[in-house]
C-alpha cells in the first residue's frame, strides 16, 4: 500500500499526511487507492471526518483563544484601536471575532481538558450553542451526549436549543401558577401582592403606598396600562419618558 493511505489509516498527525500527498504523484497515488479494500475505504471515511471535525473545531478554539488574549492585551482606551486594526488586518468582523471568542468562553475549558470529545462537534454546532441566550445547563448537555459517543450536528444543536426552550416556558408557567396562588389565596410576603417569573424577566408587584390595598381587578389595570406603556417606548413615541 502507498505509504500516504498507510499514513492516513494510521490515523497519523495531519502535518505528516499532508507532506506525504504533496511528495506523491498522482499516478502513484491512483495506484495505491485502486489497491484499498472496501474495509480500507470505511476506516479512511471515518478517520478522514474525524481530522476534519477535530480540525474545525480546533481552529475556531484557536481563534477564540488568540483573540481574547489579545483583546484583553488592548482593553485600556489608549490600545482598543489595536485590536481593531488586528481584524481589519485579518479581514475578519467584530461579530465573527465575538463568535470566534464566545466559543472559546463556553467550551474551550472542556474540550481543552476532553479533546476527544472534539471529533464529536462540527464548529458551527459549537457557534450556535455559544450564543448568548444559551443556558449554560444547554451547553452541558451537549458536552455529556458527546461522552456517550453522540455527534452534536448543527441539526442536533438546534433540537438541544429547541428543547431548553421548552424546559424554561415550562418553568415559567409553573411560576406564574404559583405567583397567581400566592395572590388569591393572600400568601405574598411583606409588601408584595404578586410575583412573576419568565423567560426574559421576573416581575414584583408591590402596593403603591405601604398601607394601601389593591384588589385584582386594579392591580390587571396597572398592568395593562404599563404594558401599553412599553410599547409605545418600543415604537418610539417621543411622548414616553
Amino acid at each position: 500500500m502507498n505509504d500516504l493511505y498507510h499514513e492516513m489509516l494510521s490515523n497519523a498527525p495531519l502535518t505528516r499526511i499532508m507532506q506525504q500527498a504533496v511528495e506523491t504523484n498522482k499516478f502513484a497515488l491512483k495506484t495505491a487507492a485502486q489497491a484499498l479494500t472496501d474495509e480500507d475505504i470505511t476506516r479512511l471515511g471515518v478517520l478522514t471526518s474525524q481530522k476534519l471535525r477535530v480540525g474545525g473545531v480546533e481552529s475556531i478554539l484557536a481563534s477564540g483563544c488568540l483573540l481574547s488574549l489579545f483583546r484583553t492585551a488592548t482593553d485600556a482606551d489608549d490600545r482598543r484601536e489595536l485590536f481593531e486594526n488586528l481584524l481589519k488586518d485579518l479581514d475578519m468582523s467584530q461579530t465573527q471575532a465575538y463568535r470566534c471568542e464566545s466559543t472559546w468562553n463556553c467550551f474551550g475549558l472542556a474540550l481543552v481538558r476532553e479533546p476527544q470529545l472534539a471529533k464529536y462537534f462540527v464548529a458551527e454546532s459549537l457557534k450556535i450553542l455559544s450564543a448568548d441566550s444559551v443556558p449554560t445547563s444547554v451547553r452541558e448537555s451537549a458536552l455529556q451526549r458527546t461522552r456517550k459517543g453522540e455527534k452534536i450536528t448543527i441539526k442536533s444543536a438546534k433540537a438541544l436549543l429547541g428543547r431548553g426552550a421548552r424546559v424554561r416556558a415550562g418553568q415559567a408557567k409553573a411560576n406564574s401558577a404559583k405567583a397567581t396562588r400566592r395572590m388569591s389565596d393572600g400568601s405574598g410576603a411583606g409588601g408584595c401582592l404578586w410575583s412573576y417569573v419568565g423567560e426574559a424577566i421576573r416581575l414584583t408587584v408591590e402596593p403603591r403606598q405601604a398601607d394601601a390595598q389593591a384588589d385584582k381587578a386594579a392591580i390587571i389595570r396597572d398592568l395593562e396600562a404599563a404594558i401599553n406603556q412599553l410599547r409605545a417606548v418600543d415604537s418610539g413615541d417621543p411622548n414616553i419618558a
